[in-house]
This record gives structure tokens, sequence and C-alpha cells, in this order.
């Protein structure tokens, strides 16, 4: 059994399977709720479907012109069971655009801290590099579950993009050469996909628990009807049949509870299956934050083809930062809930891990 993934699993499940199908020489025109694409006619055989198809998550009833999005589909598990061969990676240089300074400036100039001032300085064009990748898990206990999970992050200094961004950008020319990633991005990139995983785990745990304190309640019921209608019975047979059948009772109960847990036992694999690496134009735009006597320079960032600016990681854990706040010692950006109250001096988890 599947479980059925949620609109966020679609969507990126989506993405993943048109990146895949560019993979394999396909042209795809995404859209918001569908997309169209056009498959060489061997990938279209293998896949058992038209050279012009659909690309859809909720199935429009179009025959072998439509490919279904959803985990289990037969062309979704084709394209999982193919690429889970090898790891996809995608390094490429998207023809866009580059985000005008007065736009970059105008969005810095909303930016705020929860208990510092922020001063806009000089913008100036630089390039920003992402990257962008899903693993996919597979969760069995007295069933099977299965989903992706996915990470945006910027390699220059780890701050997030907003949602989709590197799965929006077109693809481009390919890079020469991989942009190497900076060791400490690289554990913060497989700390939120594990934190990812773990969130979307969560809910089977509790289900598979419940499950199994269900069964467990329903083997012990059993077995306690079982010995009611012995004792029922007793006078209809010798002591020594009586005590046999209930140490037989007994016995077959706990042998019953001991299998249980195993059963019920949660096996998660999870691996990486697609990877992309693009460089954009982008703007940089210099902040002056200041708490109290101390300030620190730190910059924004508005890639090409973005609505917003990436989102500064925090330095303590790494997660993203939309409402930080800054510490007095070195004015670390610390998000909220490394810093739930950013009100007088505090404890900065950033300075006590030595960063």
């Amino acid at each position: 059994m599947t479980s059925a993934p949620s609109s966020v699993d679609r969507r990126e499940l989506r993405a993943f399977v048109e990146d895949a199908l560019e993979r394999y020489g396909a042209l795809v025109e995404r859209g918001l709720r569908r997309s169209e694409a056009v498959l060489p006619s061997a990938l279209a055989s293998a896949l058992q479907r038209d050279e012009s198809v659909v690309i859809t998550e909720e199935s429009e009833e179009l025959g072998t012109a439509e490919l279904l999005c959803t985990l289990g589909a037969p062309s979704v598990e084709w394209l999982l069971n193919d690429l889970r061969r090898e790891p996809v990676l995608v390094a490429d240089q998207p023809d866009v655009a580059a985000p005008r300074a007065n736009q970059a400036r105008a969005l810095a100039e909303r930016v705020t801290f929860r208990n510092a001032v922020a001063v806009v300085g000089e913008s100036r064009a630089s390039t920003a590099t992402y990257l962008h990748a899903i693993a996919a898990w597979v969760a069995e206990a007295d069933d099977r579950f299965e989903g992706v999970v996915s990470v945006a992050r910027n390699l220059q200094d780890g701050a997030h993009c907003a949602e989709r961004y590197v799965e929006r950008l077109p693809p481009g020319p390919a890079l020469s050469e991989v942009p190497a990633i900076d060791p400490r991005i690289a554990s913060e990139v497989h700390a939120h996909l594990s934190r990812s995983l773990h969130g979307a785990i969560a809910p089977i745990e509790a289900g598979i628990a419940r499950r199994k304190e269900q069964e467990a309640a329903r083997t012990i019921e059993y077995f306690a009807a079982l010995w009611a209608d012995l004792d029922n019975t007793r006078r209809k047979a010798d002591s020594k049949a009586l005590a046999a059948k209930r140490a037989a009772i007994v016995a077959e109960r706990d042998a019953k509870l001991r299998e249980i847990p195993g059963r019920y036992a949660l096996r998660v694999k999870s691996r990486w299956v697609y990877a992309r690496v693009c460089v954009v134009p982008a703007m940089l735009t210099e902040l002056v934050v200041k708490r109290r006597k101390s300030e620190r320079r730190v910059l924004s960032r508005l890639a090409a083809e973005a609505a917003s600016l990436d989102v500064w990681a925090c330095e303590s854990c790494g997660g993203p930062a939309p409402r930080a706040a800054v510490c007095d010692e070195r004015l670390h950006i610390v998000c909220e809930p490394c810093a739930p109250t950013a009100q007088g001096r505090w404890d900065c988890p950033a300075c006590g891990r030595g960063a």
C-alpha cells in the first residue's frame, strides 16, 4: 500500500518527472497545474505513452496521451526505477536576464530584524550558484509508504532561495565544471533533507504505533475471552486438563504479543536521486546591521527571475531565518526557533558553537 502524497509532494514529484524527462531528451513546456511534453520515440515506447503527452497531477482521462504524476503510476515507477540505478546530476547556466539594481534595493529596504536596524548600502551585479536536490524515501512496516523530499540552497553562503525557484528556471547550457560545494553547506543540506524526511515520516510512525497498540489490545482481548470460556467449563474437566489448557492459552498469547513489535517495526530507506546545480545572474545589496554599539555588514541577494530575496541561513542551525535576530557579541544571524526571545541579552547558540 502506498501513502497518498500531499499537494506539496505532488508538485515536487511533477517537477522531478519533468526534469527526468528532459534528461532523456524530451521537450517539456512547464505550466502551473499541468505541463506538456514531446518524448523521444524510445522513451515513449518504454513508458507506453504517446510521443506527445500531458503531464498532470490529477487524471484527465486522456489515455496514453497522459502522464499521471502520482506515486505508483506506471510511468513514474519506470522513471524512478531507471533513475535509481545512478543519481542524476545536472549542472547548467540558464539564459535569464539579470535583475535590476533598483528592484534589489527596493526589496532590501523591506528587510527587518527583530532586534536590530538595517541600513541599505550599495548594490552590485554578481552571480549566484544554487543546488536543488531531491531524495526519494521508502518506509515499510505493515504497509509500504513512499515519497520525496527536496532542498534548494545557495552554494556560496547557504542561503535559502524562494520555494521552487530553481525548479522554475529553464534549462541552459551545461557547465564544463560542477562548482565545488562547501563542506559546511553540504552538511546543512543533508541535515535539511533529514529534517524533511523525519517530518514526512512522523505521521506514518504515529499511525503504525496506533495500529500496533490496537492489535496488541485485540490479541489480549481474544485470549481473555478464551480464558473466560475455559472458566465456564471448569466443572466439566479435571483440574490437570484445565491447568494444561490455561498454560497453552498463556503461552500462545505471549507468543502472539512477541510477534507484534517485529511486524510493526518501521524500516526506512532513502537516497538522493537528483541534483541540479545552476549559475544565474544576481544583484547583491549591502546592508549595515546595527545592534547596540556594534554593526556588521551583510549582503542580501536577488537572483534572476526571483520575486524575493534569498533568505539568510541561521548561523546556528542552518535553517531559514526570515524573522532573524542578531546576537550582541558578534551579531550572528539567528532564526526564531533558535532565539525565541530576542529582547535584552540572550545566549547565542551560534556563539556557543564557536561560529
